[in-house]
């Protein structure tokens, strides 16, 4: 992936793909990246497209598919395995929230081959690593090699193939000599189990970077603190949520919370990847969640710092984390409300179906929806009782969520809930039936939405249903577009007019939109905060951290999302604000 290239390789690449794309500009092109540092790509006409993790759904569609192909792969042809009993295939899906495919994916086969130490997220990599390497007693060159990518100054890909042997020598020397000889080693794990990918210049590197992570912290398990690591988003993002496991991280807690703020609170929030597994015990863990906590309950906060605090929340899986939300839930502020019954659905404890029933009465149709929404991520019978109930008789923005949720077929009901709410006689619960129905999108969805089309006797129903038809007959319409340049922005084109200007191309194009963000009324200064944002545009930052203090709440919000959406592409800490 791009975020795997060093620097100077990613301009490399980045320059042959605009030369690519000018030759041959009907093609369709993907490149797989990080989350952050994807502007050069940005700069070549791509459109960043953000992956949504894994629901239950899916996590149990890869069990269902891991069962059937277990005879295969815990066999042989001669000899196939027996199938995993269905309970055991339960327990290797179950609690998978805020995993990642290659997480569960590990975990399914550590259970069914029944090598799980018992250790948790890193037990599943250590009985992957044994498993795929001809070795097991060489694994400390596989450690040395990653820890030696991670703290790598180099402007190459991996390890040189030479110094990897070194390194395997070293272990078969260590290990008395009585193991497989060195060249044996290096081409099963990069020929035949492919943990290592060999690259041009005789470059290894391991082919999953999550992997390499696993065993660079096994590396570092004895080791103390080595404050440069933290300069390195691998070393946050996927070497620590390993080695919070095996050591005390108190020393590097601290010195993340002690940092300096920024927009995107990246430091503190690294710190709910870092919980995830760690021991309850930790002796960091309870400031590390207090500060997280405060930035989600903070009475003054910028929105997109709360909506971050609840995802990172969620990702950690606390237990304790349903305590913070409950207390949102009765916080005076919608928003705080809002994400709080979001972040209860998330946890999916039975145990708050009462508490976010409750909220289906909120003043606010926001919060009732947002409520609606969790409680169809529960998925119960004592939920979809109560959705069914607002979707009877709630505002249009609740009722209209739970017909979308509805539409995932809740309880292997929600269809048949959807058919029936397009024949009651209240013309607002057709109407959000029709909404759940475009989102079901199968042959006889379709069929009711054009028989609500023609016969349905009220217009609202028959126009939500001819929209929902004609989005369906567009399926393109969702796709990815990078955003609209300058010279292509409408509202834009005609403010610069009323002065008698027109949009220059290039760089004084985003100059004019920083004018825009300045001098324009707030219809426009709200547009150009956006605008500046959705081109993380660099020359932007100065300007809308002035826009942090505008007198109205949307523009600020604006600015402080754009502030954050630059820092992301660009790769490239702000500093927050007080």
């Amino acid at each position: 992936g791009w975020d795997e290239l060093p620097p100077a390789r990613r301009r490399q690449v980045a320059a042959w793909l605009q030369v690519l794309m000018t030759a041959y500009p009907g093609n369709k092109l993907v490149v797989a990246g990080p989350v952050r540092g994807y502007r050069p790509l940005q700069e070549i006409g791509l459109a960043p497209v953000f992956l949504m993790p894994w629901s239950a759904s899916e996590f149990a569609e890869l069990g269902r598919l891991w069962a059937a192909a277990w005879p295969e792969i815990g066999g042989t042809p001669r000899e196939p395995a027996l199938e995993p009993e269905p309970d055991l295939v339960r327990l290797a899906i179950r609690g998978n929230r805020s995993r990642s495919p290659l997480d569960a994916t590990l975990k399914l086969w550590a259970t069914f081959a029944g090598d799980d130490p018992g250790e948790g997220r890193q037990g599943w990599y250590s009985a992957y690593v044994n498993r795929i390497i001809p070795a097991p007693e060489l694994r400390g060159a596989l450690e040395q090699a990653a820890e030696m990518i991670l703290s790598s100054e180099e402007e190459a890909i991996g390890l040189s193939i030479a110094e990897f042997t070194r390194l395997v020598d070293q272990a078969r020397e260590e290990s008395g000599g009585r193991t497989v000889r060195t060249p044996d080693f290096i081409y099963t794990i990069t020929n035949e189990t492919h943990l290592l990918t060999e690259h041009p210049g005789k470059r290894l590197s391991f082919t999953q970077p999550v992997i390499g992570a696993y065993l660079a912290a096994e590396a570092l398990r004895e080791a103390p603190f080595r404050e440069e690591l933290l300069a390195r988003e691998s070393f946050n993002t996927l070497v620590m949520p390993f080695l919070s496991q095996m050591q005390d991280v108190t020393p590097y807690v601290q010195r993340l919370l002690g940092e300096g703020n920024t927009i995107l609170k990246e430091d503190w929030l690294y710190l709910a990847a870092w919980a995830t597994d760690a021991s309850l015990k930790a002796p960091w863990r309870g400031e590390a969640f207090k500060r997280m906590a405060q930035l989600l309950l903070a009475p003054v906060q910028f929105p997109l710092t709360r909506e971050r605090a609840m995802a990172a929340l969620v990702a950690s899986r606390d237990l304790n984390v349903g305590f913070v939300f409950r207390q949102g839930l009765k916080s005076q502020d919608p928003r705080i409300r809002i994400l709080a019954a979001l972040g209860l659905g998330a946890l999916g404890d039975p145990e708050t179906v009462i508490a976010l029933g409750e909220a289906l009465n909120d003043e606010n149709p926001a919060v009732e929806a947002a409520a609606a929404m969790a409680l169809g991520a529960m998925g119960t019978r004592t939920a979809l009782n109560y959705m069914i109930q607002t979707l009877l008789t709630g505002s249009e923005l609740g009722r209209r969520a739970v017909a979308e949720m509805l539409a995932t077929n809740i309880a292997g009901e929600g269809h048949d809930i959807l058919r029936e709410a397009l024949e009651e006689q209240d013309p607002a619960t057709r109407r959000a039936a029709i909404y759940g129905l475009e989102l079901v999108n199968e042959e006889w969805a379709i069929k009711l939405l054009e028989n609500a089309e023609r016969r349905d006797d009220q217009w609202i129903v028959r126009a939500a249903a001819a929209n929902a038809l004609e989005a369906l007959r567009s399926p393109n319409g969702n796709a990815p577009r990078r955003p609209p340049q300058p010279t292509e922005i409408r509202w834009l084109i005609d403010w610069l007019a009323e002065r008698d200007e027109s949009v220059a191309p290039g760089p004084s194009g985003i100059s004019q939109l920083v004018r825009a963000l300045q001098e324009g009324d707030e219809r426009i200064r709200l547009a150009a905060a956006e605008t500046l944002g959705a081109l993380a545009a660099p020359e932007g930052v100065t300007p809308l951290y002035t826009a942090l203090r505008d007198e109205h709440p949307e523009i600020r919000d604006s600015a402080y999302r754009s502030l954050g959406t630059i820092s992301q592409a660009s790769g490239h800490k702000l500093p927050g604000v007080l």
